[in-house]
C-alpha cells in the first residue's frame, strides 16, 4: 500500500503541476489515483492468474458480479457492532 500511495502522490503532483488551477486538492487527487491503481491492479492480477490457470470465465464472472454488486449497494460499509 505504501508503494501505491507513493506512486499516486507522484502522479498527483504531476497533475497539479500541469493544471495548478484545478479545484481538486492534492490529497483528493492522490486518493482518487490510489483507488484507481488499487482497483485496476487487483483486476489485472485476477485476469492474469485466471488465464494462467484456465479459469478465465469464472474470474471474469466474479469481477463483473462484484462490480455490479458494488454499484447496486453503493459500496456501503457495515457499522461495527
Amino acid at each position: 500500500m505504501i508503494l501505491i500511495n507513493a506512486l499516486a502522490l507522484k502522479l498527483a503532483f504531476q497533475l497539479k503541476e500541469a493544471n495548478p488551477n484545478h479545484p481538486a486538492s492534492l490529497d483528493v487527487l492522490r486518493y482518487a489515483i490510489a483507488s484507481i491503481i488499487n482497483t485496476a491492479g487487483t483486476a489485472i492480477v485476477a485476469i492474469i492468474l485466471s488465464l494462467l490457470l484456465g479459469h478465465f470465465s469464472g474470474a471474469a464472472l466474479a469481477l463483473i458480479s462484484f462490480a455490479v454488486l458494488r454499484m447496486i449497494s453503493g459500496g456501503v460499509i457495515l457499522n461495527p457492532a
